[in-house]
Formats: structure tokens, C-alpha cells, sequence
């Protein structure tokens, strides 16, 4: 068995290459124009969703089977179609520098991709290394009742808090003892409010 070694890449301006415009390549498509990604579709047909996308421009889509040439200069490729011969020639086309994931057979391609649970700055990957796609998703879905809307707020508290002991606290020992102190949990039970007060009370006592 292949073992992964998990990143977050960052794919902002990035061109990332669908072969494909069912319902696969929606699913990849939304994760990749979260992050930013700039989007080619290959495919003669699309979804009325991904319609939709290249015609506002959000996406581009070229109405046509794929060929070798289109995944030059690509940083990443996916298939998301259900036809093992165009997967095979995509595959075939890949060069060593281009990240690479093949739908139908997530062992052929260099990398997978796991499920996704976001809340805010949170992002949780869960992965079966391809053994079960389906079980990898049943583990995200719980992760909803755990990590609510209040935990995105938390974060974002937890990042401005960040930023402000960067720039006012000297000390590291110092910085690191109230950063430490803002994850305990009495923090994400108390207010926005609440929380702010409580950590400026922190900075003038430490600091």
C-alpha cells in the first residue's frame, strides 16, 4: 500500500485542468474554486451548473474530448469522467511536474483527494488512502455537530488574537503563554465580547 504524504496546497491562480463536466467534476470543482484555483473544463458536454460557470466566467470550458495539449502548462489534472480510455490518455499525458488524479482509479494518479469538512478558517481532511471513499465521507459528516457555526467565530477570534500578540508582545515566552491560554475552552463558551475583554485583560497581565 502506497502511504500519502498529506499537504494543503495552495492554488490560488493556479490552472487546474477537469477532464470531464458531470456530476464528478462538480464535486472537484467546488473544492478547487474555493481555493482560488483557475479552472479549465474539458469535456463536450457539462452539467447546467457548470454551464452556468463558464457563463458567467467563473470557470473556462472548451466543448470538445480531450487532447494531449490541453493539460500543457497545467499545475494539476483531474479526470472525473466514467470512460477508462480517456482517463488512460490523460494519464498518458501527464508530465512528472503536474499533480495528478484519476477518478476511476485513484492509485494511477500521484495524489487522491480526501473528504473535506470546513467551518470557517477550520479544514478537516479525512482520508482511506482510496479504500473506502464512502466511509472517509460517513467520518466527515460528523465533525458537523462538533465544530458549529460558534467554532468559526472562535477561530477567527483566535487568528485576530494571533496578529495582535505578534505585534505587542515582545517577550516569546510571554506570546506563547497567552496563546496558549486563549485555547482553553472557558474562551469558546464566552460571547465575542466576552472573549476580547478576557484576552486584553491576558496581554496587560502577562505582558
Amino acid at each position: 500500500m502506497d502511504n500519502y504524504y498529506p499537504v494543503m496546497l495552495k492554488m490560488k491562480g493556479k490552472r487546474a485542468v477537469v477532464v470531464g463536466g458531470g456530476k464528478i467534476a462538480e464535486r472537484k470543482i467546488k473544492g478547487l474554486l474555493e481555493a482560488g484555483a483557475d479552472i479549465l473544463v474539458i469535456s463536450p458536454k457539462v452539467t447546467d451548473k457548470l454551464l452556468r460557470l463558464a457563463t458567467d466566467k467563473t470557470i473556462k470550458w472548451e466543448q470538445k474530448s480531450f487532447e494531449p495539449a490541453d493539460i500543457k502548462g497545467a499545475f494539476l489534472v483531474i479526470t472525473a469522467v466514467n470512460e477508462r480510455a480517456v482517463n488512460q490518455s490523460v494519464q498518458d499525458s501527464i508530465t512528472d511536474q503536474q499533480l495528478f488524479c484519476r477518478s476511476d482509479d485513484q492509485g494511477e494518479g500521484n495524489f487522491i483527494l480526501p473528504s473535506l469538512f470546513r467551518q470557517g478558517k477550520l479544514t478537516i481532511a479525512v482520508s482511506t488512502s482510496g479504500a473506502s471513499p464512502g466511509m472517509a465521507k460517513k467520518i466527515t459528516a460528523g465533525f458537523s455537530s462538533v465544530y458549529d457555526d460558534t467554532f468559526g467565530e472562535y477561530l477567527d477570534f483566535l487568528d485576530q488574537c494571533r496578529k495582535y500578540i505578534r505585534t505587542s508582545i515582545k517577550d516569546p515566552d510571554k506570546r506563547k503563554r497567552i496563546l496558549t491560554e486563549i485555547l482553553d475552552e472557558e474562551f469558546l463558551n464566552l460571547s465575542h465580547k466576552e472573549r476580547e475583554e478576557r484576552f486584553l485583560g491576558l496581554c496587560i497581565e502577562r505582558g
